[in-house]
């Protein structure tokens, strides 16, 4: 999809090992068709579809290409389509990472139609089929359905013109879109540090706090009774059962009031908690909380002890560019001179096996043998 509204015809992915002719009927001209296990596009897939874009679009040095991609592997880390893209003067740019429901204009305006038109489509043929499945055979014809109907050219300029790339646009996004991208202004405690106590647990917030105490009965909430005035009248003098004492948990209360809170620790939504006891379940008590403890604030907010993932997230690049292109096969290299370490040849042929690392069980069967064939004194 270009922005001028031009569209080059798609690549259909089926999930098996062999492609089969009876998959193309009914597909939209030029399309082009490749089988894999996954479904998924692969780098040796990824290389075919360039080719078949390069027929389409013709660049030349005269009439150069850019061609805007996300940061998918198939893209990123493939060589041979990097040194096809250089020899046929196009200029690849990747995008960062999360982005693309703002910056690809296919995400925009292309493929949120194109799934309703799909999904019409199979809710036709199945009305007319009188519920039928849907085989991989009927897939071609009704992806030409919904292809005919998505693919407008004003589809492909409102893509564009929407996601600030044609015509640039540098304004097309405001402070707010950035919000969440913005730090959190909660404090981040390791959670190995959070210690909580069924009889003592206590929310705190410097800014806002609400607190839950007991629940008032129905008869207290319509006659309320105080020591002046009783649910009959005015009365002289009231009764132990009239006027409660405050309880553990309220003296408790008052005399912390006046005291720093400590803060040990924090819940995984970040809320301050107190270790100490404050109240007991079984008593009359409350508890103070924020707003973030009943809807958590996005992002995470406490570290956390899972392994960290080995991928890098990637960032946004001209991947023709020479530094781009002579880091990769750095890194390329290296992967290939890590892989030939750990291979280890012998007579019977390339075995896979780590150097240094050996089976404990059989340094046990050595060692009895040895000791075994030492001469008993």
């Amino acid at each position: 999809m270009s922005a001028a509204g031009m569209y080059v015809p798609p690549m259909l992915i089926f999930p098996r090992v062999r492609m089969n002719d009876e998959l193309k009927i009914g597909a939209p001209a030029g399309t082009l068709f490749r089988a894999h296990p996954s479904g998924w596009m692969q780098c040796d897939l990824f290389v075919d579809w360039f080719k078949h874009f390069l027929v389409h679009t013709k660049p030349t040095k005269d009439d150069p290409v850019l061609l805007i991609l996300d940061g998918h592997v198939s893209h990123t880390k493939n060589l041979q389509f990097l040194d096809l893209a250089r020899e046929n003067h196009v200029t690849v740019v990747s995008l960062p990472p999360h982005c693309t429901h703002r910056l690809q204009p296919l995400d925009v305006s292309f493929m949120s139609p194109l799934k309703t038109y799909y999904s019409k489509a199979i809710e036709k043929f199945h009305r007319d089929t009188k519920g039928q499945p849907v085989k991989q055979a009927n897939i071609s014809q009704l992806f030409a359905e919904a292809y005919a109907k998505a693919a407008q050219q004003t589809t492909a300029e409102n893509g564009f013109r929407h996601t600030g790339l044609y015509p640039l646009d540098r304004k097309v996004f405001s402070d707010e879109d950035f919000a969440h991208s913005n730090p959190s202004p909660i404090k981040v405690v390791p959670k190995t540090q959070f210690r909580s106590r069924r009889d003592s647990i206590w929310f705190e917030d410097d800014l806002l706090g609400f607190e839950l105490s007991k629940p008032v009965t129905s008869d207290q909430s319509s006659k309320p009774v105080c020591p002046e005035q009783g649910p009959e009248g005015p009365q002289e003098s009231t009764s132990l059962e009239q006027s409660p004492k405050p309880g553990p948990s309220e003296r408790n209360r008052e005399e912390k009031e006046e005291e720093p809170t400590p803060r040990d620790s924090t819940l995984d939504t970040g809320a301050i908690i107190n270790t100490e006891p404050k109240a007991s379940l079984d008593n009359d008590h409350g508890i103070r909380f924020r707003p973030s403890d009943i809807m958590p604030l996005p992002g995470s907010m406490v570290q956390s002890n899972a392994p960290k993932r080995g991928r890098v997230a990637e960032k946004a690049a001209v991947l023709t560019s020479d530094n781009f292109i002579k880091q990769l096969r750095q890194k390329k290299q290296e992967k290939e001179n890590k892989d030939q370490d750990l291979l280890v040849t012998d007579t019977e042929g390339p075995k896979k096996r780590r150097r240094g690392v050996t089976s404990t069980r059989k340094n046990k069967k050595l060692a009895k043998k040895t000791v075994s064939k030492l001469p008993r004194e």
